[in-house]
Formats: structure tokens, C-alpha cells, sequence
């Protein structure tokens, strides 16, 4: 409970963060020409995401969570602990991108993502003739991805949507409740589309939605990315 308290504080933050940049771009006068906003250089950007895995990984996932039930449940302490589901929170992570504008439609960057997901069990306790429901951690996945892509900007004055695309390489760490972790790597693709709305000359609020497509030890391990990020124009 307490982590799902954590998590919606974290989003209305980040959401009311990014209505307020917005805002005070939308009401500030600009002497700028859209050419200025699409000016050549470079561009830095830093953020959080949340993610969702598909539905191929969700399985897994749930397999994964039911495994590690299985053998916590198994210590004599859990004796009449029945487990009904499973599940993970969603992925919650930060991001980093770093790039360079060519053109006033097409830039190029290099991008960095990580996210954590911890992964639950839903039991019945049975206590006498009483039972009761609750949700128990049984470890967690840990994603990172690290891609070079390329941007084409469809508008070039104050908002600027655009579409991504890369290629890059992925590793997914479960994570067991002992700290134990396991390794696999493969490589990954991202398509994506966004937004950059410059608040000022050098600053803009940039969201992002990207689907990462992981190959090799990694296969099926897809990820929706949702990202907000600060971005910072040379």
C-alpha cells in the first residue's frame, strides 16, 4: 500500500510538473521564429518513465512471480498461505538522451532507459477458521536499454512532435527477495513518438512513447516506455 502511495505521488507530481511548464510557456510572450527553436545543435535530456511490459512478458512475468511463491511459501513460517494471482507493478525507471539537432526536421541521439518492476503474489492467509487477503513481494525485474536513434520533427516552431526511431541493446536483471540477480542481454529496437514544447529558448518539456522490441536472452521481453523529461537546448 505504502508503494502504491509512493508511485501516484511520483505521477501527480510528474504530470503537475509538466502542466505547469506548459502553462507558463503557453503564457509567456516569444520573440522567437520557429527556425530559432529548430536551430542546429546539441540537446541534453533527463527524465522519468513508467512502463508496462506486453502481454507475452506479463506471462512470463507471472510464471517468474509464481516460481518465487513457491518457494517462499514452502518455509514453515507460511504454513496455511494459499496463493490466488499474480502480478507486477508497473515499470518505473529514469531516462537519459543526448543528442544532436542536423536539420530543422531530423537530430540524432543516443538514449538511455532503466526501470524496475517488483514482482507480487496475491495469498490468503488462513488463521483458525479465518482468511484473510493480502499481497506478498516475491522479487522484481530490472530493465535497462541503450539505443541510437534518429528523430524527424513533423513541426519546427514552439511544439514540435516527432517521431523516433533506433536500434540499441537491452538487459533484463530479475531480481530475487535475497538480492540475487541474473543477467540476460540481447539486442533491441525503439520506435516511438513525442513532443518538445519550448517553455524558453533553451528549455523545453518533452514526452515520449516508445516501444522497445528486445532480441536474443531477452526475446519477449517488450516494453511500453511512457517518458517526461526536461530538455535542455544548446
Amino acid at each position: 500500500m505504502i508503494r502504491h502511495r509512493a508511485t501516484g505521488r511520483i505521477r501527480w507530481a510528474l504530470f503537475s510538473s509538466l502542466a505547469l511548464i506548459v502553462w507558463t510557456g503557453v503564457g509567456s510572450a516569444s520573440a522567437h521564429s520557429p527556425q530559432d527553436y529548430a536551430r542546429p545543435g546539441p540537446y541534453f535530456s533527463l527524465g522519468i518513465n513508467l512502463g508496462s511490459a506486453n502481454y507475452a512478458w506479463m506471462k512470463q512475468l507471472d510464471q517468474a512471480a509464481a516460481e518465487a511463491a513457491r518457494v517462499i511459501l514452502s518455509n514453515p513460517g507460511f504454513a496455511g498461505t494459499v496463493p490466488t494471482g499474480y502480478s507486477p507493478t508497473s515499470f518505473l525507471g529514469v531516462g537519459f538522451s543526448g543528442g544532436y539537432r542536423l536539420a530543422p526536421r531530423w537530430a540524432l541521439d543516443f538514449s538511455i532507459d532503466w526501470a524496475r518492476s517488483d514482482l507480487w503474489a496475491d495469498v490468503v492467509i488462513a488463521t483458525g477458521a479465518q482468511r484473510i487477503g493480502t499481497r506478498l513481494k516475491v522479487g522484481g525485474i530490472e530493465t535497462g536499454f541503450a539505443s541510437v536513434n534518429a528523430r524527424f520533427y513533423a513541426l519546427t516552431g514552439r511544439l514540435q512532435p516527432f517521431a523516433l526511431a533506433g536500434v540499441g541493446a537491452m538487459m533484463a536483471t530479475p531480481v530475487d527477495l535475497a538480492g540475487n540477480k541474473r543477467h540476460a542481454y540481447g539486442f533491441s529496437s525503439k520506435l516511438g513518438a513525442g513532443f518538445d514544447f519550448y517553455v524558453t529558448r533553451h528549455f523545453a518539456a518533452t514526452g515520449l512513447v516508445s516501444y522497445d522490441f528486445a532480441t536474443g536472452d531477452t526475446e519477449q521481453s517488450d516494453l511500453f516506455l511512457f517518458n517526461a523529461y526536461l530538455t535542455w537546448r544548446y
